[in-house]
């Protein structure tokens, strides 16, 4: 036989041998590996279950419950604190852990409980009755948490907080008055808390006091000048003072305060379009269009927005884009009172009766409270010749409104006009 061959053949069976050896060493180190680690598992097992027999023996409830909850069994320290609060009810200590724990775990119902506990034992603990009010104002429990800030209130170290806290209770309340009483004087106390001016400025601009509301929000910003919530506020402050002057026919002023909220909030559409109707009422279209179109920019589908922009084109000549800007509000929302009715009156004022009181008698159907619809339908009506419709029309008007004075002077017209025409 030829030499190589035998020498090959060796060769394999050495390599054969080898292998197998191998695999029996695996085989024998895996029942090993598996021993060790059921010898460590139950060494573990056991050194837990040393440690819980030590806290188990612990004496002190509190010091027990700690040691439970570093081993992240608070369940069990819960109920170990409330076994021991069962044998020693006086232990204060045991209360404040259990409210320590409930609180970490945001139990609120459970943790209110806890602390009416405490001040049981302990009435002039502030600082939980201060949290416990804190506790109650989250509840939305307004007397409860009324009660604990006015014992509150006759501590000095307590006095401003719970005083900043009833105002903001009152002003939930909608007490607007008295959180504004309430807010002054948390700020006569410390006239450097910028928490009660934020919220008193709020509440004057509820109360229309827009002047002073700009006067707080402007002293705000002089602690932090970069305050985006407060520049916002300020904002709206001036657009309100604004409105409020449009409303009582003072324009330039209303323009003015318009123009000084944009300089701390360009991004507000209700000063872009409030902008644009002081310059529809000083007929200057172009630049009422302009900010209304800032405003559109913006809030693209605001229909009261829209109603303005297109009678403003309305009133350019535009009467095609006007009349589309009205339909494509009624694709917004086609059962709008307000844009039926602005827009018959826009049809009727371009001649096409039929078709403005089609959109007025649509109003009236979408809110037959709106005194204006049934009075643009009585005149429609009455270019139409349907006079006892437009009668109707100018009563249901008065049974809305009983001091519209236009539709009370139409049906007197028409009154007139009959019995003219029976005497002769």
């Amino acid at each position: 036989m030829d030499p190589n061959i035998i020498q090959l053949g060796l060769i394999i069976i050495a390599l054969i041998l080898l292998i197998f050896s191998v695999m029996v060493i695996i085989s024998a180190l895996k029942p090993l590996n598996a021993k060790n680690m059921k010898q460590k598992l139950s060494t573990a097992q056991v050194k837990e279950a040393h440690e819980l027999e030590i806290i188990d023996k612990e004496k002190d409830p509190v010091k027990k419950a700690d040691a439970l909850l570093a081993k992240n069994k608070s369940h069990e320290a819960i109920n170990a604190l409330k076994e021991a609060a069962r044998h020693d009810t006086d232990n204060i200590k045991i209360y404040r852990k259990l409210a320590n724990i409930y609180k970490n775990q945001s139990r609120i119902d459970d943790l209110i409980a806890q602390y009416k506990v405490i001040l049981e034992l302990e009435p002039s603990d502030g600082e939980v009755r201060k949290d416990l009010a804190n506790m109650y104002i989250k509840k939305n429990k307004h007397s409860q948490a009324l009660e604990h800030l006015k014992i509150l209130m006759n501590k000095d170290l307590y006095y401003e907080d719970a005083c900043l806290k009833t105002g903001q209770i009152q002003k939930q309340q909608k007490k607007f008055q008295e959180a504004r009483a309430t807010f002054e004087q948390v700020l006569s106390i410390n006239p450097n808390n910028k928490e009660a001016k934020f919220h008193l400025a709020m509440v004057l601009e509820v109360l229309k006091d827009f002047e002073k509301a700009v006067l707080v929000y402007k002293d705000l910003l002089n602690y932090d000048t970069g305050s985006s919530k407060v520049k916002e506020h300020l904002a709206a402050a001036l657009c309100n003072h604004g409105v409020n002057c449009f409303q009582n026919n003072d324009v330039p002023g209303a323009m003015k305060y318009y123009e000084e909220a944009l300089k701390y909030d360009d991004t507000n559409p209700d000063i872009y379009y409030n902008l644009g109707k002081s310059y529809y009422h000083n007929n200057q279209y172009s630049k009422a269009i302009e900010y209304f179109n800032k405003a559109s920019n913006i809030n693209p589908e605001d229909l009261d927005l829209m109603i303005a922009m297109a009678n403003t084109l309305d009133a350019m000549g535009d009467v095609k884009a006007s009349l589309k800007k009205f339909r494509d509000a009624l694709n917004i929302n086609p059962d709008d009172a307000r844009v039926h009715c602005a827009y018959g009156a826009a049809l009727g004022s371009n001649g096409d009766i039929e078709g403005a009181i089609r959109e007025l008698e649509e109003a009236v159907r979408c809110d037959p409270s709106y005194d204006e619809a049934h009075y643009n339908l009585g005149v429609a009506y009455e270019a139409s010749g349907r006079i006892g419709e437009a009668i109707d029309q100018y009563q249901a008007t008065i049974d809305c409104t009983p001091n519209h004075y236009e539709a009370i002077s139409n049906l007197e017209a028409i009154q007139q006009e009959m019995n003219s025409a029976e005497e002769e």
